[in-house]
């Protein structure tokens, strides 16, 4: 996996990334996120989970449109999650976070299993263990 694929994207492992959303990003920051990420899951081959860290991210400022398009993008990459996500271990620190998730995946069910941690080492070793018992890609 390249690295720097994008700035918010750590690799962890071969098979394991980490993403970090910043305090605030625009909606063309999120499409370019969202553009890299379409390039980059083109070259997946075996099963892979992510760590998804918010807890620098202002919720409130993830509007109705921002949380469509996480929505949108969830849908449209449903199959590729299906076959090949391990799980997505998600990391937040208050309720106004678990409130954007939560809203996002009611606008589109995830087609991974997920769970939500306080701590990130928490996340990551629940994701590492995802990985251990994720079936074949399907």
């Amino acid at each position: 996996m390249d690295e720097a694929f994008h700035p918010w994207v750590t690799r962890i492992t071969p098979q394991l990334s980490m993403l970090v959303f910043p305090e605030t990003f625009t909606v063309e920051e999120l499409n370019a996120y969202f553009e890299a990420l379409r390039r980059h899951q083109s070259t997946y081959s075996g099963s892979i989970a992510w760590v998804v860290d918010v807890t620098q991210l202002r919720a409130r400022s993830v509007d109705a449109k921002k949380r469509r398009m996480f929505a949108d993008y969830e849908s449209a990459v449903e199959a590729l999650h299906r076959k090949h996500c391990a799980g997505v271990a998600v990391v937040m620190k208050n309720q106004l976070q678990r409130g954007l998730v939560t809203a996002v995946y009611w606008m589109t069910p995830p087609a991974y299993r997920w769970a939500t941690f306080v701590d990130r080492g928490d996340a990551i070793t629940w994701a590492r263990k995802s990985l251990t018992t994720f079936g074949p890609a399907r």
